[in-house]
């Protein structure tokens, strides 16, 4: 009874822990679009392979880390949060503004063009 009791409290814990995490993440796009999860996938998918090219030419040890986090995330079949806030912790603030800058840009030249 006591390890069903622990188990469950670390659980909550580790929610707790996630969300916290979460409610500091910048937001990838600027805005937390929660009404269609595609959308929310498409907006992670975009970001992620911004962050990917990013690291992959500034820091090669931080772009193998982010890659072993998503295909740990992959391989678990994580929720976009668990990805998010997993992703975030490996590559850290820095990294995870810079991406949003360059897929604002991104977004800023798709529209112009």
């Amino acid at each position: 009874v006591d390890l069903k009791r622990h188990i469950k409290i670390r659980k909550e814990e580790e929610q707790a822990r996630r969300n916290n995490i979460l409610a500091r993440i910048p937001n990838i796009d600027g805005q937390r679009n929660n009404s269609n999860k595609e959308q929310e996938e498409e907006q992670l998918f975009l970001f992620t392979q911004v962050l990917l090219k990013y690291l992959e030419r500034n820091d090669p040890q931080i772009h193998a880390s982010a890659k072993d986090v998503l295909k740990r995330m992959k391989n678990k079949n994580k929720d976009l949060d668990a990805i998010r806030s997993s992703l975030y912790l490996a590559v850290g603030e820095r990294y995870w503004t810079r991406a949003q800058f360059y897929l604002s840009r991104l977004h800023a030249d798709l529209v112009h063009d």
